[in-house]
């Protein structure tokens, strides 16, 4: 099992990371994570896409779900078949982010690994015999980043990042409410994670956080206004009636 998460994921996304610090980074290895960083969230694009729309849907639909619960609050089977008819009309799965964690923690992992020893001598002797080893890796990004030590600035700059990110990812969509009480802790959250676990780690692994949390931004983004703007908006809350039949 080692041997195949090395063969499938930690290799190739060092190799790659090599390939584009020697070519299009111009020799600056934090450019080349950045690179790597915008790549993989294309590839992802996606599954955050529909990972993104079913959590703002969820959102959306929320008044519907509370006045379904409160009709078949005595009758749970009857409750959950309605839920389960309410997620199918709007075209979403409340089970769906679940792939997105997955894919996401296959690849975090090696690519942890990567950024933490990537200054180490015997990392770069795991590369393909097509790519030529770098006698050294620059350890000064963009003129003023040491990227094997930690950098107080990236961690604020992320932490920041994720405060934004929540906000958008809970500002309420037109017509759904105010979103639910537990947001303004969970959206506190992930900026004092990353203050606390990568105020410690080399300033390699944060410039890739920070640029997967950009990235994740303008993805929120773009998917905010597709629903608001397209087709994918969901159906007006008002097109069902109140009884147990029309739900």
């Amino acid at each position: 099992m080692a041997n195949l998460y090395h063969l499938v994921l930690y290799q190739p996304l060092l190799n790659l990371l090599v390939i584009l610090y020697q070519t299009t980074a111009g020799g600056d290895l934090g450019v080349a994570i950045i690179e790597l960083t915008v790549l993989i969230q294309l590839i992802l694009f996606p599954i955050v896409r529909r990972n993104l729309r079913t959590q703002m849907v969820m959102q959306k639909i929320q008044p519907e779900l509370r006045r379904t619960q409160e009709l078949y609050k005595k009758d749970p089977a009857k409750q959950y078949q309605a839920m389960m008819a309410t997620y199918r009309e709007h075209h979403i799965s409340p089970f769906g982010g679940f792939a997105l964690t997955f894919v996401q923690l296959l690849l975090i992992i090696p690519l942890y690994q990567i950024f933490l020893h990537i200054f180490a001598a015997e990392t770069l002797t795991q590369l393909y015999s097509f790519v030529s080893q770098p006698a050294a890796l620059a350890n000064i990004s963009l003129g003023l980043i040491n990227l094997p030590q930690p950098s107080i600035l990236l961690v604020v700059l992320t932490a920041a990042m994720q405060l934004l990110q929540g906000w958008l990812m809970f500002q309420p969509l037109a017509g759904s409410g105010p979103g639910p009480a537990s947001s303004k802790m969970m959206i506190l959250m992930g900026p004092v994670i990353t203050v606390v676990i990568f105020s410690r780690l080399p300033a390699a692994v944060g410039l890739y956080w920070l640029a997967s949390t950009i990235a994740s931004i303008g993805q929120t983004v773009i998917i905010r206004r597709q629903l608001t703007t397209s087709h994918d908006q969901p159906r007006s809350l008002c097109s069902k009636t109140d009884s147990p039949d029309g739900v």
